[in-house]
């Protein structure tokens, strides 16, 4: 059997090897399928007072798909569930394959071992091999559901604890493994900047997120056997914290995921201002003719992320609504080697995602009509 599993091994590695050195696709973001961990006859963990993953997990999902439908109408949100019930792991996946998703997200909650009873904080997986005890204990606990099934054994040709399948499903994912762990890091940093402890991005052989074949994570939001972080997590305000930064997250990935689907020709003619070089010649003069630079630092669905509320409170930053999403800018830098400058501090302050953006008489314009190229 071993060597059965190496030849397949072998094979995956020259088919994925080859698959690196075609072009790269551009892409759009118009499918996203949420997925509510357990349901159903399956309450997944239990928290300290007895509340279950289920219900908390399906409020996040549904706040988190609400959000992406109220900002982009255009992209197609489909649920794995939309109540209590029980869907096997296998047929999750499938649902996201079947409506050829551009991304998954498997929305999970916690639970620790009595020696570890006080651990806290989220966790973000893509798939992969298990690199510690910790990840292998979550991947079995999440993989059990499949002994709930009828006829589970006809659903999986494989023992989900192998070694040589966990090889083999990192494989099969690596070509989506590099935007997996992009929209997982993405993921992470909002918990931060909502002030949640984060234990990091990780990866382990998950059976939800094996036949996935698009960009896939499993959110663990937190840990239920906490009783502080039970309280956060089974209220409102807590569920909506967490949908919102997951939102966050989703909005970074999306723009820079359809920033790379934009043709050379007017990628060329548009160029992003944080990767040109603009002269101080040239910003004076853009000054001069009544344009400013600003900084964007993050685009959201609402302003209750208590990072933001301090920055709007010291009137450091201003609130841009366009096409229905509120944008974090920055007050205008006297040129454009200050606000470059700034864009630096600012990402080491947590704002990754920050990048220039021109404005004159209060409407924002493309780089294209700066004429750059006549000086």
């Amino acid at each position: 059997m071993k060597t059965y599993y190496i030849y397949i091994i072998l094979f995956l590695s020259v088919f994925v090897i080859s698959g690196k050195s075609t072009s790269r696709q551009h892409s759009v973001l118009k499918t996203v399928v949420i997925d509510a961990g357990h349901g159903g006859k399956d309450s997944g963990c239990r928290g300290a007072t007895n509340s279950k993953e289920k219900e908390v997990t399906l409020a996040i999902a549904l706040s988190l798909g609400k959000k992406i439908k109220a900002i982009y109408p255009s992209v197609n949100v489909i649920y794995t569930r939309e109540k209590d019930v029980f869907v096997e792991l296998h047929k999750r996946a499938k649902i996201a394959n079947d409506h050829k998703a551009d991304l998954f997200i498997s929305i999970h909650c916690n639970a620790a071992v009595t020696r570890k009873q006080y651990a806290y904080g989220s966790e973000t997986y893509a798939l992969g091999l298990h690199r510690a005890d910790d990840n292998l204990e979550i991947m079995k606990r999440e993989n059990d559901v499949i002994l709930m099934e009828d006829n589970y054994e006809n659903n999986y040709d494989y023992d989900p604890n192998s070694p040589e399948i966990h090889i083999i499903n990192a494989l099969v994912q690596n070509k989506h493994l590099e935007q997996s762990l992009n929209f997982a890091t993405k993921i992470e940093r909002e918990f931060v900047l909502a002030k949640r402890k984060s234990r990091g991005v990780k990866q382990a052989g998950f059976a939800v997120l094996r036949n996935a074949t698009m960009p896939a994570v499993l959110i663990e939001s937190g840990f239920l056997t906490h009783s502080t972080e039970e309280a956060f997590l089974t209220s409102k305000a807590g569920q909506n914290q967490m949908a919102d930064a997951i939102f966050n997250a989703f909005v970074a990935y999306k723009n820079e995921l359809e920033a790379d689907a934009i043709p050379e020709t007017l990628t060329a003619r548009s160029p992003d201002l944080s990767t040109i070089k603009i002269s101080q010649q040239q910003s004076d003069r853009l000054v001069r003719e009544g344009f400013e630079f600003k900084i964007q630092l993050a685009a959201v669905s609402n302003l209750e992320n208590p990072n933001l509320a301090a920055l709007i409170d010291a009137e450091i930053v201003e609130i841009v609504e366009e096409n229905k999403v509120k944008k974090i800018i920055t007050k205008s830098y006297d040129s454009y080697q200050a606000a470059n400058e700034s864009r630096q501090l600012w990402i080491e302050e947590g704002f990754k995602d920050a990048f220039i953006v021109v404005y004159k008489n209060g409407v924002r314009v493309p780089s294209s009509a700066l004429n750059l190229n006549t000086e």
